[in-house]
């Protein structure tokens, strides 16, 4: 198997063993290691791959073929351990990965895929806090639907928090 799919479906110790410096900033079909590993739905591959990969100097701010980013593909995935999602959207964001990027495809912004995260607000409260600690969001960002975050959020009655929290920082900003 390729390295870029033994990020996406193996585990930490199959990656290692078929790695090779310059793969973490190597060009997979117009997406990274790190991407791929984003995308591992083995919470513990996920988070250990993308740790390692990061330790190698793997970049965060890299976009995929259609401009996504790092945390759109974070952000979208339906599994979470919420502390070390918390951990890594931290370590990206301290890496270079940004907010605001948009998805030429679906025309997101990676707060899309926040609100629509499978889980409650109060469970997603440390998320919020790490990632509204920002001011470049993506707050005026329309999706396919033609909805903000904040639209989105909003039409989901589990988002009253998130409605609440955007809202003061769309004024704050």
């Amino acid at each position: 198997m390729q390295i870029d799919m033994l990020a996406k479906r193996s585990s930490y110790d199959e990656l290692v063993a078929a790695f090779r410096p310059g793969d973490e900033s190597a060009d997979f079909h117009g997406t990274t290691l790190l991407h791929q590993a984003l995308g591992n739905g083995d919470l513990d591959a996920r988070y250990a791959i993308a740790a390692f990969l990061l330790d190698a100097g793997a970049d965060p701010a890299r976009l995929g073929p259609d401009g996504y980013g790092v945390l759109h593909v974070l952000f979208g995935q339906n599994k979470h351990d919420l502390p070390r999602t918390v951990e890594l959207t931290r370590r990206l964001l301290d890496g270079g990965a940004r907010l605001d990027v948009v998805d030429d495809r679906r025309h997101t912004v990676p707060l899309h895929e926040l609100v629509t995260m499978k889980l409650t607000d109060a469970d997603l409260a440390p998320l919020y806090d790490v990632v509204l600690a920002h001011r470049d969001l993506g707050l005026d960002v329309r999706n396919a639907a033609g909805l903000t975050p904040l639209d989105l959020a909003r039409n989901l009655p589990y988002r009253a928090d998130l409605v609440r929290r955007l809202e003061s920082h769309d004024t704050a900003t």
